[in-house]
């Protein structure tokens, strides 16, 4: 039941990538069916363990989707809170502009970094601190915290399945940059997404933007291209990639 759980995980992130919304949701239902049937709820085979990895699996789909289908959610935090989920949250007051509940996610995370943990529970705390001050319009705090980020997860291995953490540091890093108009600065973030995540959308079409934000049509249009290329679905962000194709046909100036 356990390896069916990762399975399953794996399954709805690959599905999430290709724009298949409709399949991530149906992900998220067969886990959380799975952790409350088939002996989890009882005890099975794999006892408190294996219910522990289910109920946390369906949580971190859920937080997962939230970030990349960007349909913003605000959850209560609390010390029970996992990471993943004070991130999602984050990013969702980011949009929002909720301040308060950015200020919330920054004291939880820093108060488990200052009682030992660290990792990506150190990576998401500098997160959501550059979160917080790009949205005070400190630009140059927001990106000593990406910096501080950054530091600490490019001695780690890329990941080889989902992305850790669940919004990948130079993605974050590359979208607030050009939240904040610094768009060459941008490019160069999500250069280092794509090489350590190969095609992964968000970060195709990061770059598309910036791009073309910094006059560069024809590279622009590459990107969109590739992100139309893997996207088999018909939510999401694809429309604006068509759009630009359609529109610049003729190519720019670079």
């Amino acid at each position: 039941m356990g390896d069916a759980i990762h399975a399953l995980d794996w399954g709805q992130y690959g599905d999430l990538q290709k724009g298949d919304y409709e399949k991530a949701r149906l992900w998220i239902d067969r886990i959380e069916t799975m952790s409350t049937q088939g002996g989890f709820a009882e005890g099975g085979a794999r006892g408190a363990a294996g219910a522990a990895r289910a109920n946390n699996t369906v949580a971190l789909t859920k937080n997962r989707y939230i970030v990349e289908t960007e349909e913003w959610r605000i959850q209560d935090i609390t010390e029970d809170s996992p990471d993943h989920e004070i991130l999602a949250t984050a990013l969702s007051a980011y949009h929002a502009e909720d301040q308060a509940t950015m200020q919330s996610a920054e004291q939880e995370l820093k108060r488990r970094v200052e009682s030992g943990e660290d990792g990506f529970t150190a990576i998401m705390a500098n997160q959501v601190s550059g979160l917080l001050h790009a949205g005070m319009n400190h630009p140059d705090v927001a990106a000593r915290f990406f910096d501080q980020a950054v530091e600490i997860i490019t001695p780690m291995a890329p990941p080889r399945g989902s992305a850790q953490p669940i919004k990948p540091v130079f993605e974050m890093y590359g979208e607030v940059l050009a939240d904040l108009g610094r768009h060459e600065d941008a490019v160069k973030q999500f250069e280092t997404s794509l090489e350590r995540m190969p095609n992964r959308p968000h970060s195709l079409l990061g770059m598309a933007r910036a791009q073309a934000a910094t006059g560069h049509a024809n590279v622009a249009g590459e990107y969109y291209q590739m992100l139309v290329n893997i996207w088999e679905g018909d939510e999401g962000f694809v429309s604006e990639a068509r759009s630009y194709l359609a529109g610049n046909a003729g190519g720019g100036s670079e």
